[in-house]
């Protein structure tokens, strides 16, 4: 699969630790300042060598790759599956729009963004758009290029299998301001709010397998 080309449409992804994939690619930044009083940021053991965001006490960047020319020669339309990208123009067929509004500190705020960016509102506060689609099985392999990791988003508890490629399931956690301000609207990739205003956010990062 390393002969293939990323699929027709422009959209976002999270950056890999390894950077973007190859082609007609742009990368941005998006600078959260979280909650300061007591935060509780997190994510899983290990992300920190997954992605090229990073995560401070109080702060948050988040670094994107945005696919930026909607063809390019060879480029198939996207398998059927259950996953998500981050929204960048209009959604390649057949997946659907949504969105997570993310309340981010109220006093003294210092958000800022640098570079090309998914969809979405970069002030005070942030609200992220993704395409999300859930018409097949997880476990039915989907084709994408092999040559350079790569972060999607799942649909439920299980990566969506991609072939060549072995997956490990992430989380990131971004403490929120306001009980009840944050909200997920339409469809979303896997995530959680709980009753503390903590969105936990789940992602797949998928790396070739290695021949024997």
């Amino acid at each position: 699969m390393s002969n293939l080309t990323w699929p027709k449409g422009t959209y976002s992804l999270l950056m890999a630790h390894d950077g973007c994939p190859l082609g007609p690619w742009a990368n941005g930044t998006r600078h959260h300042d979280t909650v300061d009083r007591f935060p509780d940021n997190e994510w899983s053991s290990g992300f920190e060598n997954r992605t090229a965001s990073s995560l401070f006490y109080n702060n948050l960047d988040l670094r994107f790759c945005s696919k930026i020319f909607e063809f390019e020669d060879g480029a198939m339309d996207w398998s059927q599956g259950a996953y998500c990208t981050f929204k960048r123009g209009d959604c390649p067929d057949n997946f659907e729009v949504g969105n997570f509004y993310v309340d981010d500190e109220f006093f003294f705020n210092a958000n800022w963004f640098a570079g090309t960016l998914p969809d979405g509102e970069y002030r005070k506060k942030t609200r992220y758009y993704f395409c999300c689609r859930n018409d097949g099985a997880v476990n039915k392999p989907i084709f994408l290029p092999t040559q350079r990791p790569f972060l999607l988003m799942p649909m439920g508890p299980s990566c969506q299998v991609v072939a060549g490629m072995q997956a490990e399931m992430h989380w990131l956690k971004i403490d929120t301001m306001w009980k009840g301000w944050s909200m997920m609207t339409g469809k979303v990739p896997f995530s959680m709010m709980n009753n503390t205003a903590r969105w936990t956010v789940y992602f797949c990062y998928y790396s070739a397998i290695q021949s024997q």
